[in-house]
């Protein structure tokens, strides 16, 4: 169960980030993240 939710809390957390890339974010969140 653990590794499951794992990958789709990961799955999710990049569709953020490709999100917030294609919007050319400047938001700090992005600079967080990395």
């Amino acid at each position: 169960i653990g590794s499951a939710v794992g990958r789709k809390l990961n799955d999710h957390l990049m569709e953020a980030l490709r999100k917030e890339e294609a919007l050319g974010s400047q938001r700090p969140v992005c600079g967080f993240l990395r």
